[in-house]
């Protein structure tokens, strides 16, 4: 009986993680020309896939299913997931999986099963027997035949005002530039990780204007050409690249320009000079952000699982456990829908694709907001004037 696992290959920037066999340690054959598709595009989004696939292939072969036939018993592998406890060593070994883990184990296979079908390798049928086809005024969609449906809408994992505070003293205590720094780019602005440790220096315009200091647009840069950056005041410069060697990967990367606040511009300029102190040869190095401490690595990019691990040290010292860069996001986003901004502008700012999805997202943030709003209206109108 063949069981499967993930495992990373390769070195550095072309390091890549792929499913093998667990006893012959021979790659599944199927899914490497899936990931090496995935990786030419979403090299990151292709390591979190493959390490969610290995499942499905073990239930598949224990039961020497095709993909058509696996399909048609899509429905056994949710109670099989269902009850299968977690076997890799670590957190939640021998614990069944939550119901947002084998939803994301089924969007993997899902995409896997779409790779097949548009190279021919399993029959249209499949796609049939996965998804629900729904008809709109203007399009047709699709939506999962199934799925581990929770009983009400998750509240984003974040941290509430109080505890804001309390990482927010936990970081300056640390009296570290570039941490401090880091806590802004993740605080002032709703950025993803992958797109912090993915910055380099010439993404940050920290000028009045950058017409008129004859800066170029980083996006242009990246395909070949020499723009000039027509974004006014100083800002920070999105751009999607495969090429960090630090692997970090903005998950949107269409050039869009964030403001920067006045604190995150001294923010900068601390981390700056600390930078040249530190690691004076890294001078050369594109990479924003960079290795300070350790001496073996001072000046080298600096890596998404130290900024994560920054962040869960800011948790533990404030006493908000499993803090992750991604409950920064979802405070900043909480904090300017309560604070008045439309649903529009925290859409843009978020970078997703439609305000509903924004919306899906907070929507508690929305009632809770309306809610207050009309405790409020009612005060007033009870003291008889005008809010």
């Amino acid at each position: 009986m063949s069981v499967f696992k993930s495992t990373m290959v390769g070195t550095g920037a072309a390091q890549r993680r792929i499913v093998v066999d667990t006893e012959s340690l021979l790659p599944h054959v199927d899914s490497l020309a899936y990931l090496r598709e995935k990786a030419e595009h979403q090299p990151s989004t292709a390591d979190t896939y493959a390490s969610r696939l290995p499942i499905f292939f073990t239930w598949q072969t224990e039961r020497q299913l095709s993909y058509l036939e696996a399909a048609e018993r899509f429905a056994d592998f949710l109670n099989f997931l269902r009850v299968t406890p977690v076997t890799r060593q670590g957190r939640g070994q021998n614990r069944t999986r939550n119901l947002q883990q084998n939803n994301n184990i089924l969007i993997a296979v899902r995409d896997l099963y779409d790779h097949l079908v548009s190279h021919g390798l399993v029959a249209n049928e499949a796609l049939d027997l996965l998804w629900v086809y729904v008809d709109r005024r203007d399009r047709t969609v699709r939506r999962p035949r199934h799925a581990f449906a929770p009983s009400k809408p998750s509240r984003p994992n974040m941290p509430n005002p109080d505890e804001a505070l309390r990482i927010l003293d936990a970081v300056a205590a640390e009296d570290n530039p570039r941490n401090f720094f880091i806590y802004t780019l993740l605080s002032l602005l709703p950025l993803r990780i992958g797109t912090v440790a993915g910055f380099r220096r010439y993404d940050l315009h920290a000028v009045p204007d950058a017409v008129e200091y004859a800066l170029l647009d980083p996006w242009g840069l990246k395909e070949g050409r020499e723009d000039l950056c027509r974004v006014r005041g100083p800002h920070l410069h999105v751009v999607k690249r495969f090429d960090n060697p630090n692997r970090a990967l903005a998950k949107t990367g269409d050039g869009r320009a964030y403001p920067m606040d006045p604190l995150m511009l001294v923010a900068y300029d601390l981390y700056t000079a600390q930078r040249l102190n530190l690691a004076p040869d890294a001078d050369d190095n594109d990479m924003l952000l960079v290795v300070l401490g350790d001496p073996t690595r001072r000046g080298q990019a600096l890596s998404i699982k130290s900024i994560r691990s920054m962040v869960a040290r800011w948790g533990r010292q404030a006493g908000v456990p499993d803090l992750r860069p991604h409950a920064l996001r979802h405070y900043w986003a909480s904090s300017a829908l309560d604070e008045g901004a439309s649903i529009e502008v925290v859409q843009e700012m978020l970078g997703h694709a439609s305000p509903e999805t924004t919306r899906s997202i907070y929507v508690h943030i929305s009632q809770e907001a309306m809610a207050k709003a009309t405790e409020k209206r009612a005060r007033y109108l009870r003291e008889g004037r005008n809010p």
